[in-house]
């Protein structure tokens, strides 16, 4: 156990604990915003299909994905690459030799 003011490397253990807990729960805080009006919002935004078939898409999104799941295909459809995270992201094409 180290005074106040001292430096222990449990201390460095304890802030990495942490932050990277953050990072495991943040998606499933993200994942429990989003809902079917969400996914119709943006799924009518990002496409030309009618909200009827945005609604039935939602619905079948929500029942066989994950909230996780749904989420990241929420997050895709509104272009938020942040959110949606590395696995939305296109990715770089291959060098061919």
């Amino acid at each position: 156990m180290t005074v106040a003011g001292g430096s222990n490397s449990n201390t460095g253990r304890f802030v990495a604990l942490v932050a990277l807990s953050a990072v495991a729960f943040a998606p499933r805080a993200i994942a429990a915003d989003r809902t079917d009006a969400g996914f119709v919002t943006a799924c009518a935004a990002s496409s030309n299909l009618p909200a009827a078939v945005c609604d039935c898409s939602a619905a079948k999104a929500r029942a066989e994905l994950t909230p996780d799941g749904f989420s990241l295909v929420v997050a895709t459809l509104e272009g938020n690459e942040a959110a949606a995270g590395p696995s939305a992201r296109p990715s770089p094409p291959v060098p061919r030799s």
